[in-house]
């Protein structure tokens, strides 16, 4: 008979196959509404001025991320049905993907994801707007630097601000008009860099760096770059935030959505008699990410029942690592995971 893998491993390989899945997802759907844009339509939509109708031509919403979704229900499909792997071989444990528990969490996690990345849509085209205005570039250029430029070999746009995340803050005393905060700030200010020969460029850790030479040579010439390539160099900066971007999504959904499926997988076992009931341990994984002093400190406490919650320090109280309820706090960059203890 073949040795089970260990839960470790299991989470492991399944969070490796559904990161991937939701990243690639995310990277298509952003592809795909950029490649759609009517550009004459976006172009007369900034020369209108009005920043609500050009994020309603991007057309970044619910329908165009469908796919990133759908990826996020097949992590949580996969996490309740790991636990066929995890509990005694003779309880012989199916998942209920449809229970209505699991497709309540499945619509609003989705939902509240897919608002979460097409919030930032508006303030994005509000900024490089503004942006373009006040640097004196025309709609059109303005245009490209939201969809991107057309790529000569897959014929598809890259290099936008479409996918990014930021926008505009309040206006203070030392921005009248406005910061612009975010990746959308940061592929702004590089633009400006550029154009400006500053050599705070170099600071920009996702610059693509084998345009170092070109930048410095016209730095220490105090030849301006030409259009071109500031258009290439800033295309492929905003590639790369994308990617990060991206990434970071992709695996915080997926460790949501893995952990999830697992405790529903679990507390549906117990429901239908599978198993009699279950403890959990939380497991702080301290070779891959920050020490989070909270988060150590519950690794090292005593497993807890199935039916209670994990309380940390500051009041929070979760079912498991990962669960929606420790919001962002407690889950951006978080690696830790859940163990389970069964009993029959």
């Amino acid at each position: 008979m073949a040795r089970r893998p260990t839960q470790k491993q299991l989470y492991e390989r399944l969070l490796a196959r559904y990161s991937k899945e939701l990243a690639d997802a995310f990277f298509a759907a952003i592809r795909e509404a950029a490649s759609g844009v009517s550009f004459r339509q976006l172009v007369a939509a900034i020369d209108s001025g009005n920043a609500a109708r050009v994020a309603q031509v991007l057309a970044l919403d619910e329908a165009a991320l469908f796919p990133v979704a759908d990826a996020l229900r097949n992590a949580f499909v996969a996490g309740g049905a790991s636990v066929a792997e995890i509990v005694p071989r003779g309880a012989r444990f199916g998942f209920d993907g449809r229970h209505p528990r699991a497709e309540a969490w499945v619509a609003e996690q989705a939902g509240t994801m897919i608002q979460n990345i097409t919030d930032d849509t508006l303030p994005a085209v509000r900024a490089a707007v503004l942006d373009g205005i006040e640097r004196g570039r025309s709609s059109d250029a303005v245009a490209r630097d939201i969809v991107g430029r057309v790529d000569r070999v897959t014929g598809r746009r890259r290099g936008g601000i479409i996918g990014l995340h930021g926008g505009l803050e309040p206006p203070n005393a030392e921005y009248p008009s406005g910061r612009v905060n975010g990746q959308v700030g940061s592929s702004l200010r590089a633009r400006a860099e550029l154009e400006d020969l500053d050599s705070n460029y170099f600071n920009r850790k996702l610059r693509d760096r084998r345009f170092d030479k070109m930048v410095q040579r016209s730095i220490d010439n105090g030849e301006p770059l030409s259009k071109t390539d500031i258009d290439r160099i800033t295309g492929r900066y905003n590639d790369r935030m994308l990617k990060y971007r991206g990434d970071m999504i992709a695996r915080t959904e997926a460790h949501g959505a893995l952990s999830s499926g697992q405790h529903e997988g679990f507390q549906q076992a117990i429901d239908s008699g599978k198993i009699k009931s279950a403890s959990k341990a939380w497991v702080h994984n301290s070779a891959n990410q920050d020490e989070r002093e909270d988060h150590v400190s519950l690794s090292m406490a005593p497993a807890i029942p199935f039916d209670q919650a994990f309380v940390l320090p500051d009041g929070t109280r979760m079912q498991y690592a990962h669960d929606p309820a420790g919001g962002a706090k407690h889950n951006i960059f978080c690696r830790c995971t859940t163990r389970y203890q069964v009993e029959v």
